[in-house]
């Protein structure tokens, strides 16, 4: 899920600037270009993993894109949910449904799942090791409720 709404809507500006169609035809390249931004901090590393990436694509675009994407701050705000359920989320509330509504309809709010609401999003893929940590820290945890 993403977390820094600012952050995606500064890297959606750059997609759509350069009319890089990040739902469908160019979708793989985007979910690349996300954990590239993710992981990568520095400018060198992303622009090494983002020309990479354009290669691999065969994305001909002006050099100036990769120079706007390197410089793209605050990147690291995505969380546990997988980028296809991110972009369903975004679909949503680019229909003007708001964030939580959006969840419920997905499927991923407690009154579809009969869990609690969590405050925050668990590790993905968490080890044993936070499984064990989330169950001692929280008393409504429960793993069966990691359904990645």
């Amino acid at each position: 899920m993403i977390l820094n709404i600012k952050a995606h809507r500064a890297l959606l500006e750059v997609l759509r600037a350069y009319s890089i169609d990040f739902r469908n035809k160019n979708n793989l390249f985007y979910n690349e270009l996300l954990l590239v931004l993710y992981y990568y901090k520095n400018s060198s590393s992303r622009l090494k993993h983002i020309e990479e990436l354009m290669a691999k694509y065969v994305m001909a675009i002006d050099g100036a894109f990769v120079k706007e994407c390197t410089n793209l701050k605050n990147m690291d705000g995505f969380g546990s949910f997988s980028l296809k359920f991110a972009n369903e989320v975004l679909e949503l509330m680019q229909k003007g449904v708001i964030r939580s509504k959006a969840l419920e309809e997905l499927g991923y709010k407690s009154r579809y799942l009969n869990m609690p609401t969590y405050s925050y999003l668990p590790p993905l893929e968490p080890t044993l090791k936070n499984i064990k940590w989330l169950q001692s820290n929280l008393p409504y945890f429960q793993a069966q409720h990691l359904f990645y």
